[in-house]
């Protein structure tokens, strides 16, 4: 009965082997894509940049929340840094701390 429900005596059965490789082929491809780009990494990572005079270092936790410690001294330094270490999903800091209010701490 419900074969009788899905299948229209109009459309040929090679119609309906195409939809369902397409459906077959679309679930194997978001699947990998789902999982690579949500899974979650349960690693606190601790990265330490050089930017010149000064260091800054990135922290990342296991919530997907980077936090930046000290910039060193000039932006486009640690603009350059950045990009190695944090995903092209995910370039956005949420957290900046300045150790001490010297030039070469903040950029």
């Amino acid at each position: 009965m419900l074969a009788g429900l899905c299948y229209n005596s109009t459309m040929s059965a090679k119609y309906y082997k195409k939809i369902l490789i397409a459906v077959i082929v679309v679930v194997i491809i978001t699947i990998p894509l789902v999982w690579f780009f949500y899974s979650s990494n349960n690693n606190l990572k601790i990265n330490y940049l050089d930017v010149g005079q000064g260091d800054a270092v990135l922290i990342q936790t296991p919530y997907d929340q980077n936090i930046l410690i000290d910039g060193g001294d000039t932006n486009a330094q640690i603009l350059q840094q950045l990009p190695k270490f944090m995903p092209f999903w995910d370039r956005e800091i949420d957290m900046i701390m300045i150790s001490h209010p010297h030039d070469d701490q903040t950029s």
